[in-house]
């Protein structure tokens, strides 16, 4: 159970966490106070069957000692120890307690036995830069667990250029017109002057830029298709898309610059860089959202999970799909990257809520945007012009 509370005044939010959200599946919290608490924490016994509304009163005041049968439960269709019942036995006699005073030690060693086992999960994965309870449950701390395991080592100051083999661009009138007609209907939306635009009368600044320069962000040369085809880029957000207010810049960088600040945008400039040349999984993030519910809602079917290789740490190669040109087929190679991690991932943190994008309250105390996440994924490219589509599908049927 999760319970949010807020503080009308202050403004102060509370999160109270069940500790059994970060326990796994079949596991107890004795067993987990035991795991990975102290030899002496032991969960406390309480005969929670005879207690109900109308018998609470008389059976709390009272410091008659109760049977052992009392403490069976029809749920777990259990008893206790003879040991648990006769700790029970001393603690009522010894004191000269009633059971109210027994269920306040009950209620209290219930809780603090969980306390060590808890800052031993905090301690043990705060290197990882991940704090247990930011994350409202097993699963969720598990992705995040992956995700720190596969960038571990990543600088915002790193050098993760690659080579790319995708043809450079080059430029046609048809593919400007397009692009002026989009801005201008962009900035229209907008209720921006439109008269100076770029036009085709700005076709040859364009094909120099685009030809020969490079994204004024990062420095790559603009290519035919993926994340450095080139867009211009504004540099004032409220003026239109003049000759003088624009930039030439690839794709990726437009897309994770937007509104954003400086810094933001070259540190996601920078995570795609790495994940890229060490094939690491990213998320499909906002700006990919129509192409994250159109892969969604096509997909039919349950939750499939197959699991098809043998990893070892330090020896197996990451792999990654390459296209054959020759075969115009894609193919399955070994890249110069080995394995430095096998994470074994709670079976929680596969199922489909943990990914289902819907907008909750939980997910938005997790620091999402939106109050939702995606499933792991890379978008390489977005095709929009259905007779590219085509020219793509056919190819690969020849």
């Amino acid at each position: 159970m999760i319970r949010v509370v807020k503080e009308s005044h202050k403004g102060i939010k509370l999160c109270f966490i069940d500790a059994m959200n970060f326990c796994a599946p079949g596991t107890t919290l004795k067993k987990m106070a035991q795991e990975y608490g102290t030899a002496k924490d032991i969960k406390g016994v309480f005969p929670y069957e005879i207690v109900n509304t109308k018998t609470y009163q008389a059976v709390l005041d009272s410091k008659e000692i109760l049977p052992i049968e009392a403490f069976y439960s029809n749920l777990t269709k259990q008893g206790i120890s003879v040991k648990e019942y006769e700790d029970y036995n001393e603690d009522m006699t010894k004191n000269n307690w009633t059971h109210w005073d027994y269920l306040k030690k009950y209620n209290i060693q219930d809780t603090e036995i969980m306390v060590p086992a808890l800052n031993f999960m905090i301690n043990h994965n705060i290197k990882y830069g991940i704090d247990l309870l930011n994350y409202v449950s097993l699963s969720s701390y598990a992705c995040a667990m992956k995700y720190a395991m596969a960038y571990d080592g990543f600088s915002i100051d790193g050098d993760y250029s690659q080579e790319d083999n995708t043809p450079l661009f080059k430029i046609t009138e048809k593919y400007w017109q397009k692009k002026c007609d989009g801005y201008v209907q962009q900035d229209q939306a907008k209720k921006l002057d439109t008269s100076n635009n770029v036009s085709m009368n700005h076709y040859d600044n364009a094909k120099e830029e685009f030809e020969n320069g490079v994204c004024y962000i990062c420095q790559t040369r603009f290519h035919q298709k993926g994340r450095f085809k080139p867009t211009l880029d504004r540099i004032d957000n409220s003026l239109p898309h003049t000759l003088e207010n624009c930039q030439p810049c690839c794709w990726r960088c437009n897309t994770y610059k937007s509104n954003r600040d400086g810094n933001i945008t070259w540190l996601n400039i920078q995570l795609d860089n790495f994940s890229h040349k060490f094939n690491l999984p990213t998320n499909i993030s906002r700006q990919h959202e129509k192409t994250y519910h159109l892969l969604r809602d096509s997909i039919t079917g349950g939750l499939s999970n197959v699991f098809h290789r043998e990893n070892i740490k330090g020896e197996t190669k990451i792999n990654k799909f390459f296209w054959n040109r020759e075969k115009k087929c894609y193919e399955d190679r070994d890249t110069e990257n080995i394995v430095t991690h096998v994470c074994g991932i709670d079976f929680n943190s596969l199922y489909p809520s943990c990914y289902s994008s819907a907008p909750h309250n939980f997910i938005k105390m997790m620091g999402y945007e939106e109050s939702k996440f995606y499933m792991p994924g890379s978008v390489i490219e977005e095709i929009q012009d259905k007779e590219h589509i085509m020219e793509i599908i056919n190819q690969g049927k020849t």
